[in-house]
Order: structure tokens, then sequence, then C-alpha cells
């Protein structure tokens, strides 16, 4: 879509981003003004609790499970979340063999010019 669809989509509470900013930076109205967001990738502090604990959701999984339930999904190439998670997710870096976390925060950010003009805009 083109950057006037995507403030429409924008303005009527949706999240946007351009093609070419593929899981790094969105945009979401928050009150009456616009925050970009970015993620952030960091190792996952899990402990002993992590180990057997519940109230875990697959992307695209239906049903709630359990850590352990989970880590077939993260061996192939599944996020998994908290329940109480809104914008974080769990996934597996396979080269390290370790659990990354993939946390929002709100970002300094100003678009190029470019983005005004750009075709590539997708809703979230």
């Amino acid at each position: 879509m083109n950057f006037q669809e995507a403030m429409t989509k924008l303005k009527s509470g949706g999240r946007v981003t351009r093609k070419e900013w593929p899981n790094s930076t969105y945009l979401a109205m928050n009150g009456d003004h616009v925050d970009a967001f970015e993620y952030i990738l960091m190792h996952y502090p899990y402990s002993c609790e992590t180990m057997v604990s519940e109230g875990w959701t697959v992307d695209g999984i239906d049903g709630e499970f359990t850590f352990p339930e989970i880590i077939p999904y993260l061996m192939n190439g599944r996020m998994a979340k908290r329940a109480d998670w809104v914008d974080s997710r769990i996934f597996m870096d396979e080269f390290r063999k370790s659990i990354v976390y993939r946390r929002r925060e709100i970002a300094l950010f100003t678009p190029h010019f470019e983005s005004f003009i750009a075709n590539d805009w997708i809703e979230l």
C-alpha cells in the first residue's frame, strides 16, 4: 500500500511498517501521536523455574503449552511467548543453540522522504 493508505490504517489503530523494515521498525499510534517501535534482541534470561513454567503460546498454533512442550516448536523456527507478554517473543538461535528474547522499545526515528513516496507499506 502507499503512504496515504498506511497513514489511514495507522490512524484507525493499526500498526504499519515497510517491507524493507522486516522485523525491525514499525509505527503505531499512542494517543494522538505516532511512536516508532524497534525490536531489541537479547539472550533470554531463563532460570530453573522456566523449565517447569506453563502458560506459553506458540505463534500459529492454538492452545497453551508448558515450556518443555514449546521446545520442538522453537527448534522448527516458531516463536513463542508467555500468555501475559504483549509484543515480546522468544525463538531459537540455531547457530548459538540458545534462546533469544525479542522485545519492543520506543525508538527515536525520523523517516526518510523515500518512505512518503514508497508503495511497500504493510499493516502488521
